[in-house]
């Protein structure tokens, strides 16, 4: 048909005038460059610029599937082959049986094609010839185009389309999963009905929960098919068989269950949400969003409790599957799935198409406005933990050290913390004073004061504390009323010194370090005045080690007398036990002790000892005696070394022999720190 091959001929015309406007343009230098890609900005958009890509993309695609007709042996051309409609005369419809009846055609169809991808990569590359109709006639040969074609795909962004998915998307070598064979993208109804698979319990569809998004996602990239009949051409069909996350199942539903628990945002919370952007957001994925325990407001401490309780869940269940799949190739398999597609997820480029889209898709599926950048942080923080676990797995004698830089231990401890530490305000200190009025409509804490009776123990009306004459440290505190801090100070110096006690005595001895400052470098001192003594570095590290283990028995052992004398202080036990009892400390403390927290949350983990509260009472009332000759040798020793070492002389002659000495006396002066408040009755109850 003669009509038809004037509409391919015109392709001819078509392009110079293409070719004639982007090469005009003054930014038409801009397109390429020699910049890193990802360095590489489009500052301006040249005049003919986004004609000359759709036409790059759409004779890619039509090229691609022309390639798969032929491998099966199918001669049909495809009609949709190039779509110039933004230009006159630029329409090319190849009819099937046009393409069956006609060699002649089909091979005129594809030399346009390769005239067409030719000269639209020679102009994006800023060489397009000076005569475009003499490259019409003469047409690049087919490997000279696929050179063109490799050339301006390493050098141009990735075109994404919503209904054809990545323009080249052969060339997708970073695939998530296949490098081969780039799976489909799920939109968002397909990402909401996932979540109804996987967490039917949960109606997560309906909160804003990132982690559910995310592991949505995945299950879909990672075992979805595309049909290609009739009307269901873009619908994901799932499979069913989701066995490549079985093995964890358990661990992604505390992961959204703690998310979940962090956010706690109600439904009232969420439609204001919809109505008003927001500004500022926390993360629930981490549980940084989760509200601190305060004292003026009663069933403040449900929300950080409720957290504690999901993250020992999370914690729990990394170590079991960390333990129970030693060495396990299919486990290592399922977590390196896992980090790599949370690995593309997070990449912020702008030519990562695919992590684009996947990003906005997710942020559809939230109950409100939800930035898809958003997504990119959440992706990175689950990649750690599935890294973390991988290791675990693949070195067991390390994995209790490697789990231990788990966000989710640091954050476990952390709320661990928090609680006991207003548990203990609530046993031993006074309701403290509502700063905010009534009356002030924009207060952050507007609510009633509480009433101590409901909420505190009548410990601060039992006992008070005095510091002694000269003593320095904790005045304010003593001050206060606090009582509380005083005892989380005693506990820590307690904990501090029972550690050293069972590194030199054995953890097992019951008997308690009486010897001190017994080094070769403290004993020689600095000699006499014959033999006069110099010290070094070694010897200096030494002493201030001698010094260290004192000045920590010493303030290990009064810390712990102060707690023994606390406890055994009249109605103070009584009064705890009516304000709820150590139970709930004991059972956040023993979680420290079980998963090891110590090297995750190292600043919290002297909490530990208060895992069985009436064991520590029964040690420190058994060992009291013990403790007293450890507190005066530990004291008479640092006074030696103050001696020795002539920590208070202002010889010029001494210090400038020994300028170490007065590194010697500033450590020394640190033991005026290491005193604990005395106890005694309230005036007016004397």
């Amino acid at each position: 048909d003669m009509n038809y091959m004037e509409r391919i001929d015109n392709v001819d015309s078509n392009l110079k005038i293409i070719a004639d406007a982007y090469s005009h343009s003054a930014t038409a230098s801009k397109c390429m460059d020699t910049k890193p890609k990802r360095l590489r900005r489009r500052r301006s958009v040249a005049p003919g610029e986004d004609e000359i890509r759709l036409l790059t993309c759409t004779a890619k695609r039509a090229r691609r599937e022309r390639k798969e007709a032929e491998l099966h042996k199918d001669t049909k051309i495809t009609t949709d082959l190039l779509d110039l409609s933004p230009l006159p005369a630029g329409d090319i419809l190849l009819s099937q049986a046009d393409a069956e009846n006609s060699d002649l055609l089909r091979e005129k169809s594809e030399n346009i094609v390769e005239v067409l991808e030719g000269e639209i990569n020679l102009a994006l590359a800023g060489t397009l010839a000076t005569d475009v109709s003499e490259s019409a006639i003469h047409p690049p040969t087919s490997e000279q185009a696929e050179n063109i074609i490799s050339a301006e795909a390493e050098s141009t962004p990735k075109i994404y389309d919503e209904n054809n998915g990545l323009a080249n998307e052969e060339e997708q070598t970073a695939s998530c999963f296949d490098a081969q064979s780039s799976p489909c993208l799920p939109m968002a109804h397909d990402i909401t009905e996932r979540l109804t698979i996987l967490f039917p319990e949960q109606n997560v569809e309906s909160k804003p929960c990132a982690s559910a998004r995310l592991f949505a996602c995945f299950t879909l990239m990672n075992n979805c098919i595309r049909s290609t009949e009739g009307s269901n051409k873009n619908k994901v069909e799932t499979i069913e068989d989701l066995e490549s996350i079985r093995s964890l199942e358990s661990l992604l539903r505390w992961f959204v269950q703690a998310e979940l628990t962090s956010d706690g945002t109600n439904e009232d919370g969420i439609e204001a949400k919809r109505k008003k952007k927001t500004k500022i957001e926390f993360c629930a994925f981490d549980c940084s969003s989760t509200m601190p325990a305060v004292d003026t407001r009663v069933g403040s401490n449900i929300h950080v409790e409720e957290s504690i309780h999901t993250l020992h869940e999370i914690a729990t269940e990394m170590s079991k599957v960390c333990e129970s799949s030693r060495h396990s190739t299919d486990m290592i398999d399922n977590l390196r799935s896992f980090q790599s597609f949370l690995r593309n997820l997070e990449d912020k480029s702008p030519v990562n198409d695919q992590a684009i889209s996947l990003r906005k898709e997710c942020a559809k599926t939230m109950p409100y406005h939800w930035e898809e950048t958003r997504f990119i942080e959440a992706s990175r923080f689950y990649r750690k933990e599935f890294e973390l676990m991988e290791l675990a797995i693949t070195e067991p004698d390390k994995a209790e050290v490697v789990l231990s830089k788990s966000t989710i231990k640091k954050r476990l401890g952390e709320f661990i913390g928090r609680a006991i530490r207003f548990y203990l305000r609530k046993f031993f200190n006074p309701a403290p004073l509502v700063l905010t009025s009534e009356t002030d409509e924009n207060a952050v804490f507007r609510t009633p004061r509480v009433e101590s009776s409901s909420i505190r123990s009548r410990v601060h009306e039992l006992v008070e504390m005095t510091i002694p004459d000269g003593a320095v440290g904790l005045n304010s505190a003593a001050a206060d009323g606090a009582v509380s801090s005083v005892f989380s100070t005693a506990l820590k110096r307690g904990f501090e010194f029972l550690i050293l006690n069972d590194q030199i005595q054995g953890s097992d001895s019951e008997t308690y370090v009486s010897n001190f400052c017994t080094s070769e470098a403290t004993e020689k001192g600095l000699g006499t005045k014959k033999a006069p003594v110099v010290l070094s570095d070694s010897d200096l590290e030494q002493i201030l080690l001698d010094i260290e283990e004192a000045q920590i028995s010493l303030a290990g052992v009064r810390g712990l007398t102060f707690i023994r004398e606390l406890m055994h202080w009249p109605g103070v036990a009584d009064a705890i036990q009516r304000a709820g009892g150590w139970g709930r400390i004991e059972q956040y403390a023993g979680m420290c002790k079980r998963l090891g927290l110590g090297y995750a949350c190292p600043e919290e983990i002297y909490f530990s000892i208060l895992a069985d509260m009436d064991g520590l009472l029964h040690r420190l009332n058994k060992g009291a005696a013990a403790m007293e000759i450890t507190a005066q040798e530990s004291d008479n020793s640092l006074r030696q070394v103050w001696r020795k070492f002539r920590c208070g002389t202002s010889s010029k002659t001494v210090l400038d022999r020994n300028p170490n000495i007065k590194l010697i006396a500033e450590a020394l002066r640190e033991g005026q720190h290491l005193v604990f408040p005395s106890l005694s009755k309230p005036e007016e109850y004397e």
